[in-house]
């Protein structure tokens, strides 16, 4: 049930991202809101993608115990732990920079509505890449370190 249910769900997620970066990626030059949605819509896709491996894999290996117990055996002795110390943190590094992008997002509209003639100078194209590249080199750092930010 939850290999199913989780299938569906990365499949509506898949979609929904793709057509966002889609809709989106004419105008991704234009307004830095534009190049941070495309870049949450993609840091979503890859958490779904990572996190339905970790745990789909687990709940179809349960389900199917009986007819595949050999290959399950062989995944949980030998892929298992490669994904829990990679794709885990992984999945934690995605989910944390899309919080962290949300947060971009957020103060660039903060920019934008109070300082509507500074918007370009403070917030422009190039000043949110490098922002956002910090933002995932500190997520990435802080997913791998063992450090909980979850409560």
């Amino acid at each position: 049930v939850i290999f199913w249910g989780g299938l569906i769900f990365l499949c509506i997620g898949v979609i929904g991202n793709g057509l966002t970066v889609f809709t989106l990626w004419p105008d991704r030059k234009k307004t830095p809101t534009t190049f941070l949605l495309i870049t949450l819509a993609i840091l979503n896709t890859f958490e779904l993608v990572s996190r339905f491996s970790f745990y789909s894999i687990n709940s179809l290996c349960a389900y199917v115990k009986i007819n595949f117990g050999y290959v399950c055996e062989t995944y949980r002795q030998w892929l298992s732990p490669v994904f829990f110390a990679y794709l885990l943190p992984l999945a934690y590094s995605f989910h944390l920079a899309g919080i962290w992008n949300i947060v971009l997002v957020t103060v660039c509209r903060y920019v934008a509505a109070v300082y509507p003639l500074k918007m370009q100078a403070v917030t422009g194209i190039r000043k949110v890449f490098d922002r956002l590249f910090a933002v995932s080199c500190f997520c990435a750092r802080i997913s791998n370190s063992g450090v909980s930010l979850h409560y």
